[in-house]
């Protein structure tokens, strides 16, 4: 039986977006407006908007989730099911990130690194094709710093790459016990030193193994309530009290991961919050949310080298409209195409067996 396609979910899209939006509002506060660092209001739970961290730990957990749905129906990972998997992975990664990261190349070599902002520690070597097809490797990180790289955000990529070879094998293992393999991942991480993001995907792996019996603990209001409440202490912890996030990732690895794993068994056990993540802007930035989330950062560079002097709520609108249009034109003449590559490559592999 051959490995199906990603199932496709527009509120599970959405939130995706929202995430990616979040990444862009993080690195825009970080640039134009540094000083808000020290407000009261970034010791409340309106930090969350900007708080890039979350967001990229959310990615992570929704990736393992997402991508253990799409194989409820394999049997095995080895031979063709599994080469399908890994051809689809790179299929959807791959194209846009090698035309970003040539886009952000010829953006480097017209305009002088430095902005002046907080973005200055990046992009300081002269900017070199050799350099781009080392980059372009992703998996393996040729240089590894992101300070030294022409997306310096790609290193959730290079993760995401390299947990989709261990992925189906975590999958798979978790639908005897999805409890016990995440206990084995987090002893893994805590004691064997294995990457803490496998721990990420690892969450999302037991909710989507476990995802029956978990969404119908959430249909009780109650529960929900005190998840919601826990999920919020979790995530926004830091943020009262930064001293905290010492003790709290030495216990739990990643605090916010749990917080945003309980969000997430929220929206899929509340079809409130899925009717309203299914609005069609939602939906439309949940799409172009990869491609968005590749040219954020080199467009806030560039608006930066052309616009210098505006104020931060007209740059906002700039930043986030020019994203948006770059990242859907992305979405419909790079990803669409090759996802349905993927997809039909899926169906004849199927077909040979």
């Amino acid at each position: 039986m051959s490995i199906r396609q990603t199932i496709r979910l527009d509120y599970l899209d959405s939130s995706r977006g929202i995430a990616a939006f979040i990444v862009l509002l993080a690195h825009f506060q970080l640039t134009l407006l540094s000083g808000l660092n020290e407000n009261w209001v970034m010791k409340t739970p309106l930090r969350l908007f900007v708080d890039g961290e979350a967001a990229v730990l959310y990615f992570f957990i929704l990736s393992g989730y997402v991508l253990t749905l799409s194989l409820k129906n394999s049997d095995s990972i080895p031979g063709t099911n599994y080469i399908n998997y890994i051809f689809r992975r790179g299929l959807r990664i791959y194209p846009a990130f090698l035309f970003t990261l040539i886009l952000s190349y010829l953006i480097l070599k017209v305009f002088p690194a430095s902005t002046g902002t907080w973005l200055d520690k990046y992009w300081q070597s002269p900017p070199h094709f050799v350099d781009v097809l080392k980059q372009s490797i992703l998996v393996f990180r040729f240089p590894n710093s992101p300070e030294l790289r022409y997306l310096p955000h790609d290193w959730t990529l290079s993760i995401e790459m390299a947990l989709s070879f261990l992925l189906p094998v975590l999958a798979l293992a978790a639908r005897k016990n999805s409890g016990v393999v995440l206990l084995v991942v987090f002893a893994a991480v805590k004691m064997l030193g294995l990457d803490p993001f496998v721990f990420d995907f690892s969450l999302g792996i037991f909710i989507a193994q476990s995802k029956d019996r978990l969404i119908r603990k959430m249909t009780d209001n109650r529960i929900k309530t005190i998840s919601f409440i826990i999920a919020l202490a979790l995530i926004c912890l830091s943020y009262v009290f930064p001293e905290t996030m010492t003790w709290t990732d030495k216990f739990l690895i990643h605090h916010k991961s749990w917080g945003l794993a309980l969000l997430l068994l929220i929206i899929l056990s509340s079809t409130k919050i899925q009717s309203m993540l299914s609005f069609k802007v939602f939906v439309f930035l949940g799409r172009i949310s990869y491609s968005f989330y590749l040219t954020h950062l080199i467009v806030l560079f560039l608006l930066l080298s052309l616009l210098p002097n505006l104020n931060p709520a007209v740059f906002l609108i700039i930043y986030a409209a020019v994203t948006t249009l770059i990242s859907a034109l992305m979405y419909v003449q790079i990803e669409k195409p090759y996802i349905k590559m993927g997809k039909r490559l899926n169906f004849i592999l199927s077909k040979e067996e």
